[in-house]
C-alpha cells in the first residue's frame, strides 16, 4: 500500500536523527526498529547530497543494473531534462568532486533521481526540496509524491522530513516532533482538530519568493541561462592529456627537480652533505687499499712497518668511516628532512588557497589528497633514506666501474614508480567518496559492490608495484651476471701473467662486493629518482595551477568601502570551463542600500551571481570590466581586500576540524572580543547551545549540529563580522554589502522569519543580495 508519511518539527527535533535510525546509522540506547525483510535496500536521500566524481548517469545508477525506461522515467520525475539539455555532454557531464559544478537544487534533484532509480518499496528523503525554488519544488513533489506521482504508482512507501510545510495535504500521515519527541502523530485533519503544534503552523500554500520579497522588497528575476544558446563553442569531454614534455619526464627524468629540491634544502645543508658523503667514500674504498699496503709491506725482508701500525691505522680509518656516515645521516634526518618538507608544502598549501575556483571545478579531489598524502610521505620518509643511500654507494662506487645496465633499469623503473604513485589517486578518491556516502552506501546495499570497486581499484594500484619487483630481479640476475664473468676473467689473468698475490686478492675481494654494490647503487638511485618524481608531482602542481590573482588586481580601496553599497553589472557573461556560461549577459543595477532577492529555477545562475560579485566565478575576458562596485572595478580590486570587506553566506556551512574551539569558528581571524561572540550567539539563539557543550573555548564538533544550526552558525560570522568592522572603521549599521546564498533554506518557518528580522536589524544600511 502507497503511503506517503511527512515527518515535521522545529529545527533540531531529531528529524534528521530519525531517518538515521531508520537506516541503522545511529546506536539505539533502548527499543528497537523493524522494517520489512524485503526491505533490504531503502532508496535514500541525504539532506547534504553525496555525489561522486563521476558523471550524472553514473550517479544516478550506481551499481544498480541500467534500465533505459526507468532511468528517463526518474530524470523526468525529478524535471533534470532541461538541465542536461544545456550541459555540454548531457549526462555524460562529469560533476566534480562532491557535485561542485552543479548548483544546491541540481545536486538535491540527482541525489532524488538515484533514490528513485533504486528498485525498491520503501524510500527516506530528508529535507530533500529545500535547495529547490518554488516552482521547481511543486513540481517536483507533485511528479515524485504527489496523487499520481511515481512513488504512488509504484505502489511504494515513503518518508520525507521537512520544514515545508506548504505539502502537508499532500501527507497520508503526519508526525510531529519536537526535543527527540514525537509530539503528535495522525493525518492532517486529526492534527488540526488537536489544536497543537501542527495547528499552530497555520498551513497555507506559500511560495518562498513571496516570503522572502515580502522581507526585502525588490526582485529581479534571473533567466535560465541553460536553456539559451551558449556563447562558447561546446567541447569535447575534457581529458586528463599529457603533454609532450610530461611523458619525456616520465621516460627520461626532469633534472630540473634536482635544482628545485636543492632550493627547497639551501646550500649549507647540501655541501655538509656533499662533503661528509665523499669522506665515507674515500674511507670505504681506502680500506681495501691498506689491505694490500699491509700485506705487501708485512711479507717484506725485513717488514716495512709493525702489524701494530698497520692495525691502528685501519681501526682509524674505519672510525673515520663511520663517523662521516653518522654526519651524512644525522644532517638529513635533523637539517634536510624539516627544511625541505616545510618548504615543499608551503609551496604546496600555498598553491591550492591562490588556485581560482575553475581548478576546483575540474580537479579530482584525490588527486589533491595524494599531493599532500602520498607525496609528502615520500618527501619525509622515503627521499631522505634515498639520498643517503645513493650518495653513499655513488661515493663507494667512484673508480669501480660505469654503471651497467641503468640505460635500461633506470628508464623503466622511473615510469613504474611514477605510475604507482599515480595509481592511487584513484583509490584515494574511492576512499573519499566511501566516507562521504556510507550512509547511502549502506542504505542502498552497495556495500558489497563498493568492496569490489575497491579491490579492482587495489589491484590496479598494486600493479606497477609487481612489475617493478620483476625488473629488479633481472637486475639483480645481470648484475650477478657480470660480476661472475668478470672473476673468471680475474682468475685466468692471474694464472697466465705474473702479477702481485695480493694484488691479486684484492681484485677479488673488491669484485665479490662490486656486484652488490653496483646493484644497490642502481636501485637506491632509481628510488632517488622515484622520490624526487614526488617533488616533480609538487614542482608542476605549483606551476600549472596559476594564482587566482591576476596582474592588475592592486586596487585597495580606503577602509570605508564599500559603504555605499552600489552594484552596477552591465552584460556581463562568466563560466566556471570552457564549455559553457553558467551566467549569460546579466545586466543588474543595485541603489544604495536596497534589498534584492534574485529569484530563477534551479541552475539559473543565482549562487553563480553571488559567487561573481566576490570574484571568485572568473568573468569571460572580454566582460572583466563590466562589474563596479561603489565605482571601483571589481576586475582591479584585491581579491583578498574584497572579500575581506563584502560579507558573505555561503549555500554550505564550512566549519574548521573537529576539536577546533566554538570562538576559532566563529571568529578565525581572531580579531574579536569573547563578549562580542556571546552577543551574535544569544543574538541568533545559540548561545545556550554552546553553553551546554562548554562555552567559547571548548572544542566543538560540526557533525553534532543540525543543518539549521548551522545555517544559524553561518548568521551569527556574519553579524560578528559587521559589529567588528563597525567598531574598527567607526560605523553603525550604515554601509557595506552583504551576501546570502540560501540562508534559511533548513530551518522552520518560526526560524526562517526570526533570522529574516535579524538580518533587517542587523543589517539595516546595508545593501543585501539574496539568492533565496
Amino acid at each position: 500500500m502507497a503511503l506517503l508519511t511527512m515527518i515535521v518539527g522545529p529545527m533540531a527535533s531529531g528529524k534528521t536523527t530519525l531517518c538515521k535510525v531508520l537506516l541503522g546509522e545511529v546506536p539505539l540506547s533502548e527499543g528497537q526498529v523493524i522494517l520489512a525483510s524485503s526491505l533490504r535496500r531503502i532508496g535514500f536521500c541525504d539532506q547534504n547530497p553525496f555525489l561522486a566524481n563521476e558523471t550524472i548517469k553514473h550517479n544516478i545508477v550506481g551499481f544498480s543494473p541500467f534500465n533505459q525506461g526507468r532511468y528517463s522515467e526518474v530524470i523526468e520525475a525529478t524535471l533534470l531534462t532541461v538541465d542536461l539539455l544545456a550541459l555540454p555532454q548531457g549526462d555524460e557531464t562529469k560533476v566534480g568532486s562532491n557535485g561542485i559544478t552543479l548548483s544546491g537544487g541540481q545536486k538535491q534533484r540527482v541525489s532524488m533521481a538515484r533514490a528513485l532509480y533504486l528498485e525498491t518499496e520503501f524510500y527516506l528523503f530528508d529535507d530533500t526540496l529545500s535547495g529547490l525554488d518554488a516552482d521547481t519544488e511543486e513540481q517536483v513533489f507533485r511528479r515524485v509524491f504527489g496523487p499520481n506521482g511515481l512513488i504512488k504508482r509504484r505502489g511504494a512507501t515513503a518518508v520525507l522530513c521537512t520544514h515545508s510545510i506548504r505539502h502537508l495535504p499532500s501527507a497520508d500521515q503526519i508526525i510531529a516532533l519536537a526535543d527527540g519527541s514525537i509530539v503528535e502523530q495522525g493525518s492532517l485533519d486529526d492534527l488540526m482538530a488537536n489544536q497543537k503544534y501542527v495547528h499552530g503552523l497555520g498551513v497555507k500554500v506559500q511560495t518562498p519568493e513571496q516570503r522572502s520579497l515580502a522581507s526585502f522588497g525588490i526582485a529581479v528575476k534571473s533567466e535560465n541561462s541553460t536553456t539559451e544558446s551558449l556563447l562558447l563553442a561546446k567541447a569535447p569531454p575534457e581529458t586528463d592529456i599529457q603533454s609532450e614534455n610530461e611523458l619525456a619526464a616520465k621516460r627520461h627524468g626532469d633534472r630540473k627537480v634536482y635544482k628545485h629540491y636543492y632550493r627547497s634544502i639551501g646550500f649549507w645543508p647540501a655541501f655538509f652533505f656533499t662533503v661528509f658523503a665523499l669522506v665515507y667514500g674515500f674511507f670505504y674504498s681506502f680500506q681495501s687499499v691498506w689491505i694490500t699496503l699491509w700485506s705487501t709491506g708485512t711479507s717484506a725482508d725485513p717488514p716495512a712497518h709493525r702489524n701494530a701500525f698497520y692495525l691502528g691505522l685501519f681501526a682509524t680509518f674505519q672510525v673515520l668511516g663511520l663517523l662521516s656516515l653518522y654526519a651524512v645521516v644525522r644532517v638529513v634526518m635533523s637539517w634536510i628532512i624539516g627544511l625541505s618538507g616545510s618548504a615543499l608544502h608551503k609551496a604546496a598549501l600555498q598553491t591550492v588557497v591562490n588556485a581560482p575556483l575553475r581548478f576546483f571545478t575540474t580537479t579530482d579531489t584525490g588527486v589533491i589528497i595524494n599531493h599532500f598524502s602520498q607525496d609528502m610521505t615520500i618527501i619525509d620518509g622515503d627521499l631522505p633514506f634515498a639520498l643517503v643511500n645513493t650518495a653513499i654507494d655513488i661515493a663507494m662506487c667512484l673508480g669501480m666501474a660505469a654503471v651497467i645496465a641503468t640505460n635500461f633499469y633506470l628508464r623503466t623503473s622511473r615510469q613504474l614508480r611514477l605510475l604507482d604513485l599515480e595509481a592511487k589517486s584513484p583509490l584515494y578518491t574511492h576512499f573519499l567518496d566511501t566516507m562521504k556516502g556510507i550512509a547511502t552506501f549502506r542504505a542502498f546495499g552497495w556495500v558489497d559492490e563498493g568492496l569490489l570497486k575497491n579491490f579492482k581499484l587495489l589491484d590496479d594500484s598494486q600493479r606497477p608495484a609487481y612489475l617493478l619487483a620483476m625488473i629488479q630481479r633481472w637486475l639483480s640476475f645481470t648484475l650477478d651476471t657480470l660480476v661472475a664473468v668478470l672473476a673468471t676473467v680475474v682468475i685466468i689473468l692471474s694464472t697466465q701473467l705474473s702479477s702481485s698475490t695480493a694484488f691479486t686478492g684484492a681484485s677479488l675481494i673488491t669484485l665479490m662486493t662490486f656486484g652488490g654494490v653496483l646493484s644497490s647503487l642502481v636501485r637506491q638511485y632509481a628510488g632517488l629518482e622515484v622520490s624526487l618524481g614526488a617533488i616533480n608531482r609538487l614542482k608542476t602542481f605549483s606551476e600549472k595551477v596559476k594564482p587566482e590573482q591576476q596582474p592588475g588586481e592592486d586596487i585597495i580601496p580606503d577602509e570605508s568601502w564599500p559603504q555605499r553599497g552600489e552594484i552596477h553589472i552591465r552584460g556581463v557573461s562568466a563560466s566556471y570551463s570552457s564549455l559553457k556560461l553558467a551566467i549569460k549577459d546579466l545586466r543588474i543595477t543595485i541603489h544604495v542600500g536596497e534589498k534584492v532577492a534574485i529569484c530563477g529555477r534551479s541552475g539559473s545562475g543565482k549562487s553563480s551571481t553571488i559567487l561573481l560579485l566576490l570574484h571568485l566565478l572568473e568573468p569571460i575576458p572580454s566582460t572583466a570590466e563590466n562589474i563596479d562596485i561603489d565605482g571601483v572595478p571589481l576586475s582591479r580590486i584585491d581579491r583578498a581586500i574584497l572579500r575581506q570587506r563584502i560579507i558573505a553566506i555561503p549555500q554550505e556551512s564550512v566549519f574548521l576540524p573537529d576539536g577546533s574551539s566554538f570562538k576559532s569558528n566563529l571568529d578565525p581571524s581572531g580579531v574579536s572580543f569573547g563578549m562580542e561572540c556571546q552577543e551574535v550567539l544569544e543574538t541568533v539563539g545559540l548561545w545556550s547551545f554552546v553553553t551546554e557543550r562548554g562555552g567559547l573555548a571548548a572544542g566543538m564538533v560540526p557533525d553534532t549540529f543540525s543543518q539549521g544550526q548551522k545555517q544559524l552558525f553561518s548568521l551569527a560570522r556574519a553579524i560578528l563580522r559587521r559589529r567588528v568592522r563597525s567598531r574598527e572603521v567607526g560605523t553603525e549599521k550604515n554601509g557595506g554589502i552583504l551576501l546570502l546564498d540560501e540562508v534559511s533554506s533548513s530551518v522552520d518557518i518560526d526560524t526562517d522569519r526570526a533570522m529574516h528580522e535579524c538580518i533587517k536589524s542587523e543589517f539595516q544600511g546595508y545593501t543585501i543580495v539574496m539568492a533565496p
